[in-house]
């Protein structure tokens, strides 16, 4: 699974799972550098906060591997051999 955040720190990003749900947050603030005129000082500050949920059935938890760099971060999924596939074949008599 990939998610492009070009311009995200690593710093910003959270991870989390939670009854069989990835949940990718991203929170951001960011100060512009004061601007000082003869009449007026000018600031600026923005903030956001991203949010993506994803269900994941079938995952083995603790198998799970992220890695973010150049603005891509990468979550390997590993699939959980325990649990058993969901329908089966019936034999036509």
């Amino acid at each position: 699974m990939e998610a492009e955040l070009s311009g995200v720190l690593k710093e910003s990003i959270q991870l989390k799972i939670e009854d069989e749900t990835l949940t990718i947050s991203v929170n951001t603030q960011e100060e512009k550098k004061e601007e000082e005129k003869k009449n007026y000082i000018s600031r600026e500050r923005r903030t956001g906060n991203i949010c993506r949920a994803f269900r994941l059935e079938g995952i083995n938890e603790e198998k799970l591997f992220a890695n973010y760099e150049n603005g891509l971060l990468k979550i390997r999924l590993a699939k959980d051999e325990r649990i058993k596939e969901k329908g089966r074949n019936i034999e036509i008599q």
